[in-house]
């Protein structure tokens, strides 16, 4: 298997008053949308979701990881935290193809609100984790070597996808 762990913090500033701030991040399913390569495949309630992290890497080979996630917004506390649901069965049971992996992966984040005069502070963090199965085109690379390489290829594209998702969103709400 292959296993990957990767974690990306920033603080970044949003253009809008807190309340307003936490009322638009409230917006679960509106929210997940902005962030690149994730998209919702189902919504079992409005704060709860499957989705799915997908991208292509070194050209070729197709990542797909499923995560089940509860969203849940604290606004007296400012907090909004998205975290892998609880009591889901397995999403997808991990497949590898010649140049595909397929597996089930635990997708977290954490939003806290500070008020900024008319605008609001973020501390954003995300996390992704996985073990995923080894494609047969790299069976014959050692899995602790196939793992620091695709935890470093996570940790770009969480880095990608946080700061996409920063940029989507206030763009979004400029708009």
């Amino acid at each position: 298997m292959i296993d990957i762990a990767a974690y990306f913090q920033r603080t970044y500033f949003f253009p809008a008053n807190i309340s307003s701030c936490i009322a638009y991040f409230s917006n679960s399913g509106q929210i997940l949308g902005y962030l690149p390569h994730i998209s919702i495949i189902h919504t079992y309630q409005p704060n709860q979701f499957r989705v799915s992290y997908h991208t292509t890497e070194m050209g070729i080979y197709r990542v797909l990881i499923i995560c089940d996630l509860q969203v849940d917004t604290d606004a007296s506390e400012g907090v909004l935290t998205i975290r892998p649901m609880k009591d889901k069965p397995p999403a997808v049971q991990p497949i590898a193809g010649l140049y595909s992996l397929t597996g089930r992966g635990h997708y977290s984040s954490t939003s806290i609100f500070h008020s900024n005069d008319d605008q609001t502070s973020i501390d954003f963090s995300l996390q992704l984790e996985a073990s995923l199965p080894v494609p047969y085109g790299l069976k014959l690379m050692p899995d602790s070597l196939l793992s620091t390489i695709a935890s470093d290829i996570t940790q770009w594209r969480i880095r990608e996808i946080a700061e996409g998702f920063m940029q989507r969103a206030i763009l979004a709400y400029s708009k």
